[in-house]
């Protein structure tokens, strides 16, 4: 079952994935930019987890296999073929030991294991550009980490009570952000990378239509009361891509800043009271929200490629626009050919 259509959710795809692209080209006035991923987690958790506990139909072998078949639908054509253009281009650009490299990261993202790759061979914030013109798929790999437990914890979850559901979540959140405190300064790679010390930014989405939708309070709230909670949850977003910055110590309790405010704004939009504000559906934020998929596919392979061409690490103005630009014509011809049909 798929839900409802909100516009506000391609609006806050857009929010997300935007700093995300100005982080990577080197905007400095957007040092938290990278969060735009938490955000993308919290979105994924709230969506998958409507389709799974929304479904009324049997839970036989054939729904799972319904599911998986429009998840492989849905991501693996453009995900395959910005990854064999990525190979075919590096192959042109880069040195055989750097092209050995990023054929070793490509063999992990095909199995969506790039995230495990990446967290015994180089750093996020501090590797070789040359090397890692896929790293940017360990956030792929986290998610379809998650999409393969869920279901079935999900299918779990309905045979359960209510309060043993909501302890089991509960508990489950907070054994993974406990870990992500403690190992985000134990061992950062370790925490950034693997799905354990991600799981409660997903839970974050998913406890909206688990439990809060459902409750006698939250169908009590008034638009003025969804209205403050999406604007806060949109403030906490926007003000944490502007203070938290790469030696914040990520994931860790310092996420909680933007995945809070996206469950607090999923919240809200979704609510029957909730009036959007106009500017929110503007066509410029809901077509960045749909080729948001797109544009993060192609967006790093793209900067990495013309800082290895350039020979230096450095964009100008002039770059930082002309290769946002390249990115989005890109990506609209990518979701137009490849994602939509």
């Amino acid at each position: 079952m798929k839900p409802n259509y909100i516009p506000e959710i391609d609006f806050l795809r857009a929010v997300a994935v935007v700093p995300v692209l100005l982080f990577h080209v080197g905007l400095e006035h957007v040092p938290g930019g990278f969060l735009g991923v938490d955000v993308f987690f919290v979105i994924s958790g709230y969506l998958i987890t409507t389709i799974l506990w929304s479904d009324e139909g049997s839970w036989r072998w054939a729904y799972f296999r319904s599911f998986y078949l429009r998840r492989v639908r849905r991501i693996f054509p453009v995900f395959f073929v910005s990854m064999l253009v990525t190979l075919g281009t590096a192959y042109a650009l880069l040195l055989p030991e750097s092209y050995r490299s990023l054929a070793l990261s490509a063999t992990a993202a095909t199995a969506f294991a790039s995230n495990i790759y990446f967290t015994f061979n180089t750093g996020y914030f501090d590797a070789p550009l040359d090397q890692v013109a896929l790293l940017h798929t360990w956030s792929l790999a986290v998610e379809e980490q998650f999409y393969l437990v869920w279901p079935a914890l999900i299918l779990l979850l309905k045979s359960r009570s209510g309060p043993i559901r909501c302890l089991f979540v509960i508990t489950l959140a907070a054994a993974s952000l406990g870990l992500s405190i403690v190992y985000t300064w134990k061992a950062p790679q370790l925490a950034f990378y693997n799905l354990p010390f991600r799981t409660f930014e997903f839970l974050l989405g998913a406890v909206l239509p688990l439990f809060v939708v459902q409750s006698a309070f939250y169908r009590r709230c008034g638009r003025y009361v969804v209205r403050w909670a999406a604007a806060i949850g949109l403030a906490m977003i926007v003000t944490s891509y502007l203070a938290i910055h790469e030696t914040s110590g990520i994931p860790g309790w310092v996420v909680l800043w933007p995945t809070v405010g996206a469950a607090l704004f999923i919240g809200g939009v979704v609510h029957s009271n909730f009036v959007s504000w106009n500017w929110m559906r503007a066509p410029i934020f809901l077509g960045i929200g749909r080729i948001s998929f797109s544009l993060y596919l192609w967006h790093w392979p793209v900067v990495v490629f013309y800082r290895a061409y350039q020979a230096d690490s450095a964009l100008t103005p002039v770059a930082r626009i002309a290769l946002l630009i390249f990115v989005t014509v890109l990506s609209v011809v990518s979701y137009g050919l490849i994602e939509k049909p």
